[in-house]
């Protein structure tokens, strides 16, 4: 096991095929980093969005013209984090209890060697 900062170019060279990659409420732009540092070094994954900016993704969800009511935050966070799931076509997304955080959702990417 190691910790390291994902963004800095060498944790990222560390990274080798076969490895896996956790993170623990990645705000913004730190998740799609991940899942995409994972499936270039060939390494699993396992990623727990936090906050996912409004249109960050390229989808919004909020309306125009404010006529389609207002979505409250589990369902746009459920959203916005199945679109990632999909945009990289992760093997899974599970989920632990919404009792221990409002950020309950994890994207899961399998080991590709």
């Amino acid at each position: 096991f190691e910790e390291g900062d994902i963004m800095k170019s060498e944790t990222l060279q560390q990274v080798l095929p076969g490895d896996y990659l956790i993170c623990l409420h990645g705000c913004n732009e730190l998740s799609p980093h991940v899942i995409s540092a994972a499936i270039e070094r060939r390494a699993g994954y396992a990623v727990m969005p936090c906050c996912l900016r409004e249109k960050m993704l390229g989808l919004s969800t909020h309306s125009s013209n404010c006529n389609w009511g207002i979505m409250d935050d589990t369902a746009r966070y459920a959203l916005q984090v199945g679109y990632l799931a999909g945009k990289f076509q992760c093997a899974k997304v599970v989920a632990i209890s919404h009792w221990i955080t409002n950020r309950f959702l994890i994207i899961i990417g399998d080991i590709i060697i």
